[in-house]
């Protein structure tokens, strides 16, 4: 590949044919941005690239305009990046002429690549992130000629790749190759090692689009999951039929508990913690998030602090060790770690996370669990439903966010986002099940309150024994109730006096706080309510 500046009529034809792309799926606003700064940087003017210049003469901000304050600017140059590479990736491959938006810069940069030819040997294959498993996503075959299904084949393993590039913890690679050609060992060759290869076929049958998708983890050799679809058929229907089923194999592939995830979790398994990979301290920061387990407390800080160290740059790590943090600061971890002020801290690592990579829901997931349990409840869901737009797939994110919600009384928001969370990974941490505990709760369902309360234990954590209690309490299952404050006592002798305090902490709702309280006192469990006013305990009729 050759790096040649190419001349200003050649730059202006190539951004025409971006922006008349279907594969470019960048919004109006952000085609405007790109025209804005190509087209500033052919006139000579880039130094007038800046953030201020673009959120004023682009995005129609007002003259006050302060981009300390306001990241816009820097949020919205990462989609437009990922943007750019998804257009590079597909209707792009073959163009001569690349327009890249530098990391941490505005001003564009133009290059004049050698075209590449058609075969196996030259093809070439971008990588889009630094750390974390290799997925080379293939084309599905097509059975029979018909040209619609050709159509929606190409159309769906697109949209499996923008699925993909959404979570941070991946590289996506789009082979280009003939589904014969694209062998681990050929790709090998090429300078790319993927772990894993996604490949699948699409056919028609009695009125039904059958997809299988297949995915081989290549160093074992072997296919780590494999899956069939099956909808009705109808030409009219088929964009929907491929939006639908990409987003379920990207849900089943990528979510922060799917299955590479497992997969991964697996090779840690007596591996020694100074052999860590920085993916590796990731993944074991997702395993010690289905249990919030103290004995991991120690070790986790330990790996993720390492990876900072040899790669100050890596957002995801940034976003787990302020996820940790928080947790250190919510479970009163104290004393397993030296870290002063966890919350305080948490809020630096993922302000760092979301500098890095603004354009990674992981880093805005941490952010806004930072605010949460900093009291900024507003500026919180704020950064959970902007994380969301990042990526609506991210089943954990979904839980969270559904959770937050719930502990507000929200619960027109909140349980359709944790429907969703469970539709869309059904392993992802039974902590969330709080939540649907807690709402159950709230409406005098105690029976199916303690049922979600039964598979939300954690051991060093003592939420899910406070509901079982509760609800135990209010059905009146005397065993069970007087058995789960048992356990709250041994997690925290002191929960009682603290109870109130603890749960007004985490920004629960004074109405939920008192059916709360009156299941625990049914249990046994005598909560002081002096810490809520009057005013508060009755200010909203509960399910409001």
């Amino acid at each position: 590949m050759q790096s040649l500046e190419p001349t200003p009529q050649a730059v202006k034809e190539q951004l025409n044919r971006i922006l008349k792309s279907n594969d470019f799926d960048a919004s109006e606003r952000n085609r405007r941005f790109l025209a804005f700064v190509v087209e500033s940087a052919i006139r000579g003017d880039a130094d007038r690239i800046k953030a201020y210049i673009i959120a004023t003469d682009v995005f129609g901000r007002r003259k006050d305009f302060d981009p300390q304050l306001d990241s816009i600017v820097r949020i919205e140059a990462g989609r437009l990046r990922r943007s750019l590479e998804h257009y590079y990736l597909t209707a792009g491959a073959g163009d001569a002429i690349r327009i890249v938006i530098p990391k941490g810069k505005y001003a564009p940069t133009f290059e004049t690549v050698d075209a590449p030819a058609q075969t196996a040997a030259s093809h070439p294959v971008r990588v889009l992130n630094r750390h974390g498993p290799v997925i080379v996503v293939q084309p599905f075959d097509v059975e029979g000629d018909n040209c619609s299904l050709r159509t929606f084949s190409r159309s769906m393993v697109r949209q499996i790749i923008v699925g993909l590039t959404r979570f941070g913890g991946v590289f996506v690679c789009d082979s280009g190759y003939k589904p014969a050609d694209t062998s681990p060992q050929l790709l090998s060759r090429q300078g790319v090692k993927p772990d894993f290869i996604l490949s699948g076929a699409v056919a028609v049958g009695t009125e039904l689009i059958l997809v299988d998708a297949l995915l081989l983890d290549t160093e074992m050799g072997q296919y780590a999951w494999a899956e069939k679809y099956e909808r009705p058929y109808s030409e009219r229907g088929l964009t929907t039929v491929g939006f639908e089923v990409s987003d379920k194999i990207v849900q089943a592939i990528a979510q922060p508990h799917g299955v590479i995830f497992r997969d991964r979790a697996r090779s840690l398994q007596g591996k020694p913690l100074e052999d860590y990979s920085p993916y590796d301290s990731v993944i074991m920061f997702r395993k010690y998030a289905q249990t919030y387990s103290k004995e991991l407390v120690a070790p986790l800080f330990f790996a993720l602090n390492r990876t900072l160290e040899t790669d100050p740059e890596f957002a995801e790590a940034y976003a787990c060790l302020a996820r940790l943090c928080v947790d250190i600061h919510r479970f009163k971890f104290h004393g397993l770690v030296a870290v002063d002020e966890p919350i305080e801290y948490a809020m630096s690592l993922a302000r760092r996370a979301v500098e890095l990579a603004p354009d990674i829901c992981s880093s805005h997931h941490a952010l806004a669990a930072a605010y949460w349990f900093k009291g900024e409840v507003t500026a919180s869901l704020d950064a959970y439903g902007f994380a969301l737009e990042l990526n609506p797939n991210d089943a954990e994110l979904l839980g969270e966010a559904g959770a937050r919600h719930a502990a507000i009384a929200d619960w027109d928001r909140a349980q359709p986002l944790l429907q969703a969370a469970f539709e869309r990974n059904p392993f992802q941490p039974s902590t969330y099940r709080v939540a649907l505990s807690l709402c159950h709760l709230a409406h005098a369902r105690y029976a199916e309150s303690l049922a979600e309360a039964r598979k939300a234990i954690a051991p060093d954590v003592p939420y899910g024994h406070v509901l079982v209690a509760a609800a135990a309490g209010h059905l009146g299952h005397w065993r069970e109730a007087i058995g789960s404050v048992e356990s709250i006592l041994k997690i925290d002798p002191n929960y009682a006096g603290h109870a109130v305090a603890d749960l007004s902490g985490r920004n629960v709702h004074p109405s939920l706080i008192r059916v709360v309280a009156s299941g625990l006192a049914k249990a046994g469990m005598f909560v002081e309510m002096a810490a809520l006013s009057p005013h508060e305990v009755s200010e909203v009729a509960i399910g409001n």
